[in-house]
């Protein structure tokens, strides 16, 4: 009996009442302690125009919480970096919840052209342009440009150019830039192929020019025929510059080349025109070019008279969108001299240039750009 009670003793007695004891101190610690965060749904979302980050709200819920703090520091409506940024709302007692802000770049860089690129060919009889060489100043808002290509494919960043007639001359191109977040803008331009040295065997002669107002500003844009007497037309356009070039002439002379442009007819037509016309009509103060007065005659009726101003006016207030009988521009041979400079209108003059020799290439077949209804030169040339 004695051996019996000696063990029953301290089994029930100190045991039993640490054991207890040691449970409910943990349960009350859990039921008075811990409290619970709700964080949002992750968000994703654009860059704000013309910053490189976005401007993010978000709410946190406390729940059953006091307090919270955030790591990183960037509370609701903060600005958040490109790319993603992982939050941690830690409450006052140390339960935490998490979420992330991915903001990616949506803004187009900027494509800026050379005006052109002139390339001539020399040996090995054929040039090599990389689109880069395109390039006057492109940029990104947020990084920079990592692909220069002539198309929206970023391989395409190579083009070549031979001794051959379909090569050779004025080539319309479009630069592609891409930004490191693949965002793409482009621009146009055109690359001036040329065999000036002759190292090329392709047959034929080239021809080529300048279109300029009278105050010597190339005019962009001009389409320019040429047409050797069958009926067809096969044109080049004008670089920003006014040039513009055929390369490679085969087809027997004589050759027409004809400028066109009938585009935006009240381009720097304005009230001050109608000034200068009227004074003109009334002997007050006479316009003092053959050109001046081209433009000042938009009805082409080879007289300048109020019937113009008319016309004018209505153009200006957007009655009408052209004037009758007439184009937006008029182009006259640079090489033309007029018999009665104050009377242009006494003879034809000439707004072709016809070549009838074969051998009468070269780059001087230029003309003098006229704009209708503008007779102080304020129109825009590109």
């Amino acid at each position: 009996m004695r051996i019996l009670n000696f063990w029953k003793i301290p089994i029930r007695i100190y045991p039993l009442i640490s054991i207890v004891g040691l449970f409910a101190f943990v349960d009350g610690f859990s039921n008075s302690a811990l409290c619970t965060l709700a964080c949002p749904n992750n968000i994703i979302t654009e860059n704000d125009p013309g910053i490189c980050g976005a401007y993010v709200d978000y709410t946190i819920e406390l729940g059953d919480c006091s307090s919270y703090t955030m790591s990183p520091d960037l509370p609701s409506g903060s600005l958040f970096p490109l790319g993603t940024t992982i939050l941690t709302a830690t409450s006052d007692v140390g339960t935490s919840c998490s979420f992330y802000v991915f903001v990616h770049d949506a803004e187009m860089p900027t494509a800026k052209c050379k005006e052109d690129l002139i390339v001539e060919i020399g040996p090995p009889f054929w040039e090599k342009v990389v689109a880069i060489e395109l390039d006057d100043g492109s940029f990104d808002n947020c990084g920079f440009i990592e692909h220069y290509s002539f198309s929206s494919d970023i391989a395409d960043t190579t083009v070549f150019y031979t001794c051959d007639c379909d090569d050779l001359g004025q080539h319309f191109v479009e630069l592609w830039v891409t930004d490191i977040y693949g965002n793409q803008d482009f621009c146009e331009t055109f690359i001036l192929v040329q065999d000036n040295y002759s190292f090329c065997d392709a047959s034929g002669i080239s021809f080529g020019g300048l279109i300029a107002t009278e105050e010597g500003e190339g005019l962009e844009g001009v389409q320019v025929d040429w047409d050797w007497g069958i009926g067809f037309s096969f044109p080049q356009f004008t670089d920003a510059t006014g040039n513009y070039y055929f390369s490679c002439l085969t087809e027997s002379p004589p050759y027409t080349f004809t400028p066109h442009l009938d585009t935006l007819p009240a381009n720097g037509v304005t009230t001050l025109d109608l000034a200068f016309i009227s004074r003109h009509i009334l002997g007050l103060q006479l316009l003092d070019s053959p050109y001046k007065l081209i433009a000042a005659d938009v009805d082409r009726s080879n007289s300048i008279t109020t019937l113009d101003m008319l016309e004018i006016r209505k153009v200006i207030l957007g009655i009408k969108q052209g004037f009758p009988n007439n184009t937006s521009w008029r182009f006259v041979d640079k090489n033309y001299v007029f018999p009665e400079p104050m009377n242009p209108f006494s003879e034809p003059f000439p707004e072709a240039i016809e070549v009838i020799n074969p051998y009468n290439g070269g780059l001087d077949k230029d003309f003098v750009a006229v704009k209708v209804g503008d007779v102080n030169g304020s129109a825009a040339v590109n």
